[in-house]
């Protein structure tokens, strides 16, 4: 789920996969390696990309919001999927944007 999220970030904000690659210093291959799932990102990576996102390496880990104690009920027969849960976090997080609660690093 890292490389969803690190995708998901870099095309809400209008990034090419190739400037991105070019602001951090890796190879425009590797990136694509890790939003594709392919390969993990080291830490070293995961902080130059989580800095330059403007993001938490933890956001981007999925750890910042923790939903496993929560129960969700969906009507019908479809689960909620990795995705599904994300766009949860997302909402999470606008909220306490919203009502201060949470400060999102700068971008």
């Amino acid at each position: 789920m890292i490389g969803y999220r690190i995708s998901k970030l870099r095309t809400e904000r209008r990034i090419t996969t190739q400037n991105m690659a070019d602001s951090i210093g890796i190879e425009r291959s590797l990136l694509l390696d890790y939003e594709n799932e392919n390969v993990d990102p080291p830490d070293e990576h995961l902080q130059l990309i989580a800095g330059f996102l403007g993001v938490t390496t933890e956001r981007l880990k999925g750890t910042d919001i923790d939903l496993s104690q929560c129960n969700f009920h969906v009507y019908g027969k479809q689960e909620l999927t990795e995705e599904d849960l994300e766009d949860v976090r997302d909402a999470i997080r606008e909220i306490r944007i919203k009502k201060n609660l949470y400060h999102a690093p700068p971008h």
